[in-house]
């Protein structure tokens, strides 16, 4: 027994730390199963209604049945209009379907035992996600609240079996339920970590060039709801040579210095960076011009410059810049290849600098290659 316990325990503070870890699918996943049980249940309801007209028997429960569709009714409304978090309306729903099953208790006949709170318990223990804590307080105390109903409305056998009913069904569910949700939780879990490591570059920590590539697609589209508006291609200089000579071991933490200097200033600067490939790394801005991203990039270009790199002291970095002419009908191609040409002159004019794409560049670059062959 005791090593029973001790496995419950564990299990609480793991689930607790995935949905710690992983909050908004958590959310997401509560509000669409909100959805089915509360479409599932008006249906239910819908027939239950059209049973006690055509039902002699049934005709008594008829109110009871129309509260039943009426509170589900607007329960969906404000699951649809209202922007409560998910994890209310769960306790919301709790709240209003034990308010239900304690109503149908009391105004049934005395002798007839109600299932209802069973189904509440066994449906709001084994389909929604929270804290193991929270959800279990908020189980019992509504099975709590039901069987005072029970004692108050019901005779004889039924005020007993519905009260050894809701108890057991409560304790087992509470149960049950705790070790669903860690396998519910785990299988979330899993899915966001293969989707982190799909579209994240695993030694700067930055999103990787296949989730660059879906976001301009996303843009392209013209689905994303801020589409970017200039683009930086960036370079490390010189990184080979650093590479060669002290190894590939410390050109990897070259990376990830660059790669925790890159985050940070995004998310001071509002850019988004990404691993492009090798040393190369894109950063995306929105709403800004060109002109205002090159004044973005010289802070960037002077807070790399003052990382401590082993061997090194500052490094430096080349920097391309482009932006969204209005004639190119969201074509992130061609702003790409136009921050990777103004790139290829920065480097091309000695390193540590950035340049604004103009047209002259590409015109440059075809004599270059021209005069090549």
């Amino acid at each position: 027994m005791n090593a029973f316990f001790k496995r419950l325990r564990e299990n609480v503070r793991h689930c607790d730390e995935l949905i710690d870890l992983n909050r908004a699918a958590v959310d997401e996943r509560n509000r669409w199963m909100l959805v089915v049980v509360t479409s599932v249940f008006t249906a239910l309801f819908v027939l239950l209604v059209l049973f006690s007209l055509i039902s002699p028997a049934y005709a008594g429960l008829r109110p009871i049945y129309i509260l039943g569709l009426a509170m589900l009714v607007s329960f969906t409304l404000l699951l649809r209009f209202c922007k409560l978090p998910a994890t209310a309306m769960i306790y919301l729903c709790l709240t209003l379907m034990s308010v239900y099953a304690a109503v149908l208790s009391a105004f049934s006949l005395p002798q007839y035992v109600c299932v209802s709170m069973l189904v509440v318990l066994f449906v709001f223990f084994a389909l929604f996600i929270d804290y193991d804590v929270r959800m279990t307080s908020a189980g019992l105390a509504a099975a709590g609240s039901y069987v005072v109903v029970t004692l108050l409305f019901k005779e004889g056998d039924a005020m007993s079996n519905e009260v050894v009913n809701v108890i057991s069904v409560a304790a087992i569910a509470a149960t049950v339920g705790a070790f669903l949700r860690r396998a519910q939780l785990e299988s979330i879990d899993m899915k966001r970590t293969l989707t982190v490591v799909a579209y994240t570059d695993q030694l700067t920590g930055l999103p990787n060039r296949r989730s660059f590539y879906e976001r301009q697609a996303e843009c392209e589209s013209g689905s994303c709801a801020s589409p970017v508006t200039s683009m930086a291609m960036i370079d490390i200089d010189r990184f080979k040579s650093y590479n060669d000579k002290f190894g590939h071991q410390m050109g990897d933490v070259c990376l990830r210095l660059i790669g925790e200097c890159f985050s940070g200033f995004g998310a001071r600067e509002g850019l988004e960076f990404y691993r492009y490939g090798g040393e190369e790394f894109a950063a995306t801005s929105r709403g800004r011009t060109q002109e205002e991203l090159a004044e973005v990039c010289a802070r960037l270009r002077s807070e790399v410059s003052s990382l401590l790199v082993p061997g090194v002291g500052g490094l430096t970095i080349s920097v391309g810049i482009s932006e969204l002419h209005s004639g190119d009908e969201h074509s992130y191609t061609r702003l790409i290849s136009r921050a990777d040409t103004a790139l290829y002159f920065a480097k091309n004019s000695g390193r540590n600098r950035q340049f604004i794409y103009d047209d002259t560049m590409a015109e440059s670059e075809r004599e270059t290659a021209a005069a090549f062959h």
